[in-house]
């Protein structure tokens, strides 16, 4: 039962043993969905573009991209790819395919159910209706096809088409004279979205798989002549100047910084700095080591910069010392975000030197330094107390998906009372994040914890989905910002042992369906817990932001997160309407209907305002062996399987 569709990304890659650096596209990522069809395909490709267009989503797509070229052959060449040799990328895919925060969609399994290996065919797997092509070579202007399925009722075949020949293959009638106006018009605007980006064509495809498109592909797989895809045409970009002569104002500047740094002289530099930051700036990058009679110059520029970047300390390329990296911090105020990427010289001892001068952090950058895996996850582990007023850190190693917790990570254990559904044995979900602080963690709980709450969630287990890691995996953002814009900066990663003095989140989630045939708690249970000796701890919002200040952690979710956080979890039943839901969203309305054959249950979206609270404060007995069920059978799960890593404990 499905119709079934398989989303693929792909990247132009330097082939290994090439001579002439020449890239070629390479499928990095596959995913089968097992109910895509309509308008859902397009939904989800530009949930996708939206997240991989975020500034620093993208630097770390690019630097998954660079560790590739050259390692791996063409299609169908060794060296191989492995399964999946892009997993933050293809986190973003499935996030997007499997997720809408903004239509409380959620659809699907966790991460692993659904992904295919990089390497296979794009019509080797089952599928009814189509494909779902995405280009990230350059992640803020990707590009894209959609390829219609067997069993879709159209004349395209299976070459690449555009989004709107796509949707009307399902919609033919699309368009504001139809009965629908109101549904039409918002498909429109969805394939509107789609006329900016560059359309991958056949010929592109075939870099990626040869043996289904270009001069192999089969006869009955052919278009007819009237009806191939045309894109509509892109807007012109503006001219470049083609100049490759300095501007005269940059010799002077170069001249002006050269004379500073040997003189010591700034009064020429001084009327120079606030219109020329970015070329100042520039020249001072090229000197390594980073000269300190430079310093002062430095300082003034990106004080000036701080002034127009909400707190972004831009310091990519540069080579500094740790002392000079303090000392820089140490004079500028406002520092929310310190970007130290693209610098071999950056070290570990830069980080360890930052956070004692500089402990209040919201990101910090680390991509393409000279800091190793095992050199973070040594001072993560030895030194959690650095990271209590982080909340964001960006490096390779925590945008993979191997576990990297430490005893400051923060844990979320989750599942649904008498779930019949089992992903991997699992009971449920217990996921963590290395590093955050409670405005952060508290933001990211709300996110999911406002879709497990809605009645319509409790009918099928979506504890067990992609839906929790997605919303941990999200950075800080200001309030009101939607998940779709933020950054995903570390992803969640797979319980691997509880520490003590650590940090949780536990929600049961009641079963309605269960619950209207008198089996299993008509409320769902949620606790922030603090790991004691024997046993959790359990608290309320209030009680656990009074532990959070008593252990100097921060900053604070503002009032307004708060309040809403409490508004939640006090909540009245009746269930929360889904913002732009349709009828596309089969498995939600199959869930609906059974809610109906075997409870009886309120089908309406009107709240009953006798009803008592769905939500209630797990006390600490309750919540220690809450605990202790989830790990012990997480624990027995493991030993059978003989996965390696960590031993689970309490």
């Amino acid at each position: 039962m499905g119709q079934r569709h398989q989303a693929f990304i792909i990247a132009r890659i330097v082939p290994h043993g090439s001579t002439d650096g020449k890239a070629y596209y390479r499928c990095l990522g596959a995913l089968h969905h097992q109910w895509c069809y309509g308008s859902l395909p397009l939904r989800a490709a530009n949930r996708f573009f939206e997240l991989v267009k975020n500034p620093v989503n993208a630097s770390i797509i690019r630097g998954e991209l660079k560790s590739l070229h050259g390692k791996y052959g063409r299609y169908g060449q060794k060296p191989d790819l492995n399964a999946v040799p892009c997993p933050y990328s293809v986190f973003l895919l499935t996030c997007a395919f499997k997720i809408d925060f903004e239509r409380s969609y959620v659809s699907g399994g966790p991460l692993q159910h659904g992904l295919l290996p990089a390497n296979m065919g794009c019509w080797d797997g089952d599928n009814n209706d189509g494909l779902t092509i995405l280009d990230i070579t350059d992640p803020v202007n990707p590009s894209y096809a959609f390829c219609l399925g067997p069993e879709t009722d159209a004349d395209l075949g299976d070459e690449p088409c555009t989004a709107e020949d796509y949707l009307r293959a399902y919609f033919p009638d699309l368009g504001p004279a139809s009965e629908d106006s109101a549904d039409d018009a918002t498909m429109l605007e969805l394939v509107a979205k789609f006329d900016s980006l560059p359309f991958l064509t056949e010929e592109k495809l075939a870099e990626a798989w040869p043996d289904e498109f270009g001069s192999s592909k089969s006869p009955e797989g052919r278009r007819p002549a009237a009806r191939k895809s045309v894109p509509k045409p892109l807007p012109d970009n503006p001219p470049s100047s083609g100049t490759i002569v300095p501007p005269l104002t940059d010799l002077v500047i170069e001249a002006a910084v050269a004379r500073n740094l040997e003189y010591g002289t700034a009064e020429e530099m001084e009327h120079l700095v606030p219109s020329r930051t970015v070329e100042i700036k520039q020249v001072l990058r090229t000197h390594n080591p980073f000269p300190d009679n430079g310093l002062a110059l430095l300082v003034s520029v990106l004080g000036e910069e701080l002034k127009h970047t909400s707190g972004t300390l831009d310091l990519t390329g540069f080579s500094l010392s740790p002392d000079q990296l303090t000392s820089i911090v140490s004079e500028l105020k406002n520092i929310r975000i310190v970007v130290l990427s693209q610098s071999p010289e950056v070290k570990i001892d830069h980080v360890r030197a930052l956070l004692v001068a500089k402990p209040e952090i919201d990101r910090l950058e680390l991509l393409d330094t000279g800091i190793t895996e095992k050199a973070l996850f040594s001072l993560l582990q030895e030194h959690a107390e650095l990271f209590k007023r982080v909340s964001d850190i960006v490096h390779p190693y925590l945008c993979s998906l191997r576990r990297h917790l430490n005893p400051g990570s923060f844990h979320v254990f989750a599942s649904q009372a008498e779930s019949f559904i089992r992903f991997n044995e699992s009971p449920g979900l217990m996921q963590a994040i290395p590093a955050w602080t409670p405005a952060k963690i508290v933001q990211n709980i709300l996110e999911f914890l406002t879709i497990l709450i809605d009645d319509k969630s409790q009918t099928s287990d979506n504890t067990q989905s992609i839906l929790i890691p997605a919303a941990l995996s999200a950075g800080l953002r200001k309030p009101g910002t939607p998940w779709k814009d933020a950054s995903l900066p570390m992803l969640a990663s797979s319980f691997g042992r509880l520490h003590l003095g650590g940090w949780l989140f536990l929600f049961k989630q009641k079963n309605a369906m269960m619950a209207s045939m008198g089996r299993g708690s008509s409320e769902s249970k949620y606790a922030f817990a603090k790991v004691l000796e024997h046993g959790v701890q359990a608290y309320d919002i209030k009680g656990f932001l009074d532990e959070m200040e008593k252990e100097g952690r921060g900053p604070l979710p503002g009032a307004t997160i708060v309040q809403e956080f409490k508004n939640l979890v006090n909540s009245k039943g009746g269930s929360k309407a889904k913002k732009g839901s349709s009828e596309e969203d089969q498995p939600q309305a199959l869930s609906d209907i059974m809610r109906a054959l075997m409870g009886g249950l309120n089908m309406s979206d009107e709240s009953s305002p006798d009803l008592e609270p769905k939500t209630s404060l797990f006390d600490s007995k309750e919540a220690s062996k809450y605990v202790t069920e989830l790990v012990r059978s997480a624990t027995q799960k493991k030993n059978t399987s003989a996965t390696k890593g960590p031993p689970m404990t309490l």
